[in-house]
């Protein structure tokens, strides 16, 4: 007998899979939990907060799974994933996939995807989306140099759908003092101006609205707006993702008034605000085409991680 939400994979009865449910199950297995995470992936080890956001993700509008694997009652892989609504259909994202590294090579990550793709189905996704989980990532996609992965997602039927890439900027040796020529730039402080930057990112900027609120959400956000004659035009957040790691993001300046440096502004509060908090980098996760250009002109930046998305059709 075993416990409720168990099963024995047909493959080998040594290893059985468990998908948690609420809190009370991943709070029974915290320790084997956080011991595996900090044994693959050095964020983990270096940033225990990421453990927590990560593997125990509590977004809105979304369906959080937390999938593991035993061998023998010894936790050795686990899966986290989200089932959310995208463009007018449900599609499944793996967050992350984690295998211990002494049991590799011995099919743990074949039945955590196996088992996603089960779980996606049940919850009426259409579609996987390896490593990208929104609105909460660790990096948007799988590293572009990493012919592992790119193999076993080939392997199993997935196939890449979008390339990514992130910017850095060091922030060690640098100082931000630009004036606004299109508004003024501000802090959001109070609960009426998270409301009014809401609402502007609801009617402008809908898909980046979840990780806005996710920003806002936080102990001490890190959020700046920029107005004109009390109208928002534009806004940037940094702490959305991965807050340990001091990415900024999502940004948006209504159409309206991009000719300006309002954009540059608001990434410069930003990344003044990390500064004070002790970072001495930035990440700016998913840039557009156009970053690179940006980023080396006006920070000195530098493309920092190269990544691909992989998906798979489960209708």
């Amino acid at each position: 007998p075993y416990m409720s939400g168990w099963g024995y994979c047909a493959m080998d009865k040594s290893f059985f899979v468990q998908t948690l449910l609420n809190y009370s199950e991943r709070a029974a297995q915290a320790t084997s939990i956080e011991r595996l995470a900090r044994r693959c992936m050095p964020e983990f080890r270096q940033h225990q907060a990421l453990i927590e956001e990560k593997l125990y993700p509590k977004s809105e509008q979304s369906v959080e799974r937390l999938i593991l694997c035993h061998v023998s009652e010894v936790l050795v892989g686990a899966v986290s994933m989200a089932v959310h609504g995208l463009a007018g259909r449900r599609v499944a994202g793996v967050r992350t996939l984690l295998v211990d590294p002494a049991f590799r090579r011995r099919a743990v990550a074949s039945r955590l995807i196996h088992a996603a793709e089960s779980q996606a189905t049940c919850d009426e996704a259409s579609r996987l989306w390896l490593y990208c989980s929104l609105p909460n990532y660790l990096y948007p996609g799988a590293p572009l140099s990493d012919s592992a992965i790119a193999q076993f997602a080939q392997a199993k039927g997935y196939s890449g759908v979008v390339n990514t890439y992130d910017m850095g900027v060091d922030l060690q040796h640098q100082s931000f003092c630009t004036p606004c020529s299109d508004g003024e730039v501000y802090a959001i402080t109070t609960q009426a101006q998270a409301q009014q930057l809401l609402a502007f990112c609801g009617e402008h900027f809908p898909a980046f609205l979840a990780e806005v609120r996710m920003a806002l959400g936080r102990a001490e956000p890190i959020a700046y707006a920029v107005a004109r004659a009390g109208q928002v035009m534009g806004f940037c957040v940094a702490g959305a993702n991965n807050t340990p790691l001091g990415v900024i993001g999502p940004a948006g300046i209504h159409p309206d008034h991009r000719s300006g440096n309002a954009f540059r502004c608001l990434l410069e509060s930003c990344m003044t605000d990390l500064q004070h908090r002790g970072h001495t980098f930035a990440r700016m996760q998913w840039s557009d085409p156009r970053s690179p250009t940006f980023y080396r002109r006006y920070f000195d930046g530098f493309v920092c991680g190269e990544f691909v998305i992989y998906a798979k059709d489960l209708s």
